[in-house]
């Protein structure tokens, strides 16, 4: 079974950590590409 969908805020609160994140540096480049791969996913959720 997959995850449980979050609702939209979770999703956008979620994706406002990711960007955080990677805007003060916090992260490596490899964990940055992650990030940026699961920002895409959270995206696509809040667009649906």
């Amino acid at each position: 079974m997959g995850k449980a969908k979050m609702t939209f805020e979770q999703a956008l609160g979620k994706l406002e950590q990711i960007v955080s994140r990677i805007e003060q540096g916090k992260v490596s480049l490899e964990e940055s590409i992650e990030a940026y791969a699961e920002g895409i996913k959270l995206i696509d959720q809040c667009r649906a």
